[in-house]
């Protein structure tokens, strides 16, 4: 979309999203790739708010939950840590801004559970909690599909105990990717 750094000194990669549909005719204000590599602070948050407010954003996707606990000195297994993280990203979250922090969960899957690595805080803080279980995998060329299952949802809104299937598609030009019913 662009490449180098813009005004407030937040680094915005360049890396067309073909692989999601999004092609080069999408304008580059429509996102934002922030890559830090310090831990935020209230400089750093007013900066990102600057963004968020002057390019009207919608949706905060901050990847991955743990790297970036550890990027600002928080460890994922103590809750007040977590809840110290959560709080960082009130003002984003008020702007309103939906924030999604993707995990991961424990590999052995007799252990795993109903949420991440970590402290249970990580399920507990959050508005809505997702996980999907793969029923087809994903190989170069197939179709892989995963059941989005419902762990937990503040307001309620979401079809229980399964909103969807999703399912990626790779093909020859990247890969397409939709949500059908849970039949």
């Amino acid at each position: 979309l662009w490449c180098g750094r813009d005004e407030v000194g937040l680094n915005f990669l360049s890396q067309p999203l073909p692989l999601f549909g999004v092609g080069d005719d999408v304008d580059a204000h429509l996102l934002a790739d922030v890559a830090p590599d310090e831990p935020l602070d209230t400089a750093k948050l007013d900066d990102v708010l600057d963004v968020v407010k002057s390019r009207h954003c919608h949706l905060a996707v901050l990847d991955g939950f743990n790297p970036l606990l550890a990027l600002n000195g928080f460890d994922p297994d103590k809750g007040t840590d977590v809840e110290n993280f959560y709080r960082l990203w009130t003002a984003v979250r008020k702007a309103p801004v939906v924030v999604l922090l993707p995990d991961n969960v424990v590999k052995a899957a007799e252990a795993r559970g109903k949420w991440a690595i970590g402290s249970e805080r990580k399920k507990s803080k959050a508005e809505v909690h997702l996980g999907m279980v793969q029923l087809v995998p994903l190989v170069r060329g197939g179709t892989g599909r995963a059941r989005i299952d419902v762990h937990k949802d503040r307001p309620g809104h979401l079809t229980r105990p399964s909103p969807g299937i999703f399912e990626v598609s790779s093909v020859e030009s990247g890969c397409s990717w939709k949500i059908r019913p849970d039949e």
